[in-house]
């Protein structure tokens, strides 16, 4: 059984480290806006560029 408690250590580190990694600035988006949009993004912690896209989805709702 010491390999079933050695992946949940690694787990519990790989987590651990993640976390610490993550972003220090929050994405804060506009409170007051009649536009309908979603940010998707894709973020590499290896990479010095950073890329988000922002477009609006008002085409894809449906009115219920």
């Amino acid at each position: 059984m010491r390999t079933g408690s050695y992946i949940v250590g690694l787990g519990s580190f790989l987590l651990l480290a993640i976390g610490l990694m993550a972003c220090e600035e929050a994405i804060i988006p506009p409170t007051r806006t009649d536009a309908v949009f979603t940010v998707y993004g894709l973020f590499n912690p290896l990479s010095d560029t950073q890329a988000v896209r922002v477009y609006t989805v008002e085409h894809l709702l449906e009115i219920t």
